[in-house]
């Protein structure tokens, strides 16, 4: 940015994003940001192997440039809904989206 412009007020920073990605800037969504005992848990655990975490800012590295193959493992209100990468009953659930898509005329 040069010295002399002004910051977009649209355009928000890789910091301020992550805050409002993990609800701690974002009320509306109902999060709290914080795990603790007896609270639903909605969490993800990444794979800083991938070359997009790997260096530099890993918030940065998250807001701007990983893609869900970073994700490793996804845990929903204290359910795991995927591990290792791998989504269970992935086929059955592509197949309930798929029909449910031509039921709308979708697909």
């Amino acid at each position: 940015m040069q010295k002399n412009e002004a910051r977009d007020p649209a355009a928000i920073s890789a910091g301020e994003a992550w805050e409002v990605a993990t609800g701690r800037q974002a009320p509306l969504l109902g999060a709290s940001g914080r795990l603790a005992p007896g609270e639903p848990a909605d969490f993800l655990l990444l794979r800083t192997d991938v070359p997009e975490l790997s260096l530099g800012d890993l918030e940065a590295g998250l807001v701007y440039s990983a893609a869900g193959s970073a994700v490793d493992t996804c845990v929903v209100a204290g359910r795991p809904l995927m591990r290792n990468g791998v989504v269970a009953d992935a086929e059955e659930i592509l197949a309930k989206a798929t029909e449910r898509a031509r039921r709308l005329g979708l697909a």
